[in-house]
């Protein structure tokens, strides 16, 4: 799952695209990465989500990814530009799918809130060696 850099307009693209690291580290189908090609990976990443959760499931359904799923993961200044490339808002996707628990990286926080039911959880490490992340649990187990 990428996020939608769009989401909040050309202004805060320009400026994301101008701070991260992506646009200047990644290479994508022999070229340098985009915001487009980073908002078209995050619409395939949701129809992709949306079909798969959309099939009948007898079981309890748990999603797994990369970013998160709403900027309520976010806990550093709610009007980063930053946290466009962080988190996304799929709220009404949660709202009209049966998701028991949705656990996400990315974010460099621990977190644990609810979403129209879904328990939405990241339990980040942090970068091996420095930087570990303030309330990560080794031994945390959660269930569903």
């Amino acid at each position: 799952l990428w996020t939608d850099l769009h989401a909040e307009g050309e202004e805060r693209l320009r400026k994301v695209s101008e701070i991260l690291n992506d646009f200047r580290r990644i290479q994508y189908l022999d070229l340098s990465f985009t915001a487009e090609h980073f908002s078209d990976l995050h619409r395939h990443s949701c129809r992709w989500l949306e079909k798969e959760l959309a099939k009948p499931f007898a079981g309890k359904t748990v999603v797994v990814t990369h970013h998160a799923p709403t900027y309520w993961s976010w806990n550093k200044d709610q009007g980063a530009v930053k946290r466009l490339a962080y988190c996304n808002d799929l709220k009404s996707l949660l709202h009209e799918n049966p998701v028991d628990a949705w656990f996400h990286g990315h974010i460099h926080s621990v977190s644990d809130y609810r979403v129209a039911g879904a328990r939405i959880l990241c339990n980040p490490r942090g970068y091996a060696g420095s930087k570990l992340v303030a309330g990560f649990d080794l031994n945390r187990v959660v269930d569903i």
